[in-house]
Parts: structure tokens; C-alpha cells; sequence
């Protein structure tokens, strides 16, 4: 009971916390407005040139690393739900039944994709080694996430988390991909940001 409690304060409470850190990460380099999409003449348009000005109150370069990071981990998880059904053959571990290796790997592939691609436009140095290496985290630490949710729900005997969104295994099993992944994002955007 007493390793329970400590364990829901940790998860549920502390971890969740870097979400908000990874938000204030400061704010965004010049020009960082999507630099690979706005060619160089429209950026002196007046509506860019408002939000430019605008900017550091609605947008920080954290708001939108944890945009991308929310979207690969949504990515992740469609991809090793459809792969997973249409080629999984080897389960992965007993706690989740329904989880297969070949899902993970798709999990990974589309978050990797995900972050690869947003690294490009975030100007990341080496993006594709970057965005790649934090997509393939973002994956794993979310099906972390998920499996720790599965073990506590097999640990207090109950198949959902809660009755508002049957079928889906309770609201919990809807975020519980996001538990784990905020904390490592933090620190690997952190220590990113030293490299810039």
C-alpha cells in the first residue's frame, strides 16, 4: 500500500510536472518561425512581422517542442495499434497481452518519422540524428507509460481505470503515454539547447 501510494504521487504527480518545465523552455531563436516553410521574402509580411513581436508571450521554443513530442507519441501509438493488429505475431509481454513486438517497431517508426521531420523545422542541429534519437525515446518511454498503467491496473485487480470512455480502457489508459515521456524530453531538449 505505502510502495502504491508513493509510486501514484511519483506518477502521477511528479513526472507530469516537466510537461510544465518543458513549456517554459525559453523563448524562440529569431526567425525560428518555421524557417523551412516561410520563404525569406514573405517574412517581412506585415502579419509575420506581428507575430514576430508577439510571439514570446503566445509561443516558446518549449511550446513547440511538447506540440511535436504530444503528436509523435499519438503518432506512436495509432502506428503500434494498426501494425500491430494487421502484422503483430510475437507478443511482447504479459502484463499488456495485447501488445506485439511488430507494433512497437511501428510505434517507433512513426514517432522517429515524426520527430525527425519536426526537427527539420524546429532547426535542430543534425535533425535527422536528433529528431530520430528523440523520437525513438518518445516511443519507448511512452509504451513505458502504458505498460506501468497495465501493471497497476493487473495490481489492484480491475480491467479499466474508469467508466468515462468505455472501451478504451478508462480515461487513465488515454494518457498514460504521457506520463513517463515528459521528463526525458525536458532534460534531452535542455541539454539540445546547450549545443545551439
Amino acid at each position: 500500500d505505502v510502495g502504491t501510494t508513493f509510486m501514484g504521487v511519483f506518477l502521477f504527480g511528479y513526472m507530469p510536472s516537466f510537461w510544465v518545465r518543458l513549456r517554459g523552455i525559453g523563448p524562440m531563436a529569431p526567425a525560428a518561425l518555421l524557417p523551412a516553410i516561410v520563404p525569406p521574402r514573405l517574412r517581412g509580411c506585415a502579419p509575420l512581422v506581428a507575430l514576430e513581436r508577439s510571439r514570446s508571450d503566445l509561443l516558446t521554443a518549449g511550446a513547440l517542442v511538447q506540440w511535436w513530442t504530444m503528436l509523435a507519441i499519438v503518432f506512436a501509438d495509432v502506428a503500434a495499434y494498426f501494425v500491430g493488429k494487421r502484422f503483430g505475431r510475437t507478443p511482447l509481454i504479459s502484463v499488456s497481452p495485447g501488445k506485439t513486438w511488430e507494433g512497437l517497431w511501428g510505434g517507433v517508426v512513426a514517432a522517429t518519422a515524426t520527430m525527425a521531420a519536426a526537427a527539420v523545422l524546429l532547426g535542430w542541429p543534425y535533425p535527422l540524428a536528433t529528431g530520430g534519437l528523440y523520437g525513438i525515446g518518445c516511443a519507448l518511454m511512452g509504451l513505458a507509460g502504458d505498460l506501468t498503467v497495465s501493471l497497476l491496473k493487473r495490481s489492484a485487480r480491475v480491467k479499466d481505470t474508469g467508466s468515462i470512455m468505455p472501451g478504451h480502457g478508462g480515461l487513465l489508459d488515454r494518457l498514460d503515454s504521457y506520463l513517463l515521456v515528459a521528463a526525458p524530453a525536458f532534460f534531452y531538449v535542455s541539454a539540445l539547447r546547450m549545443l545551439l
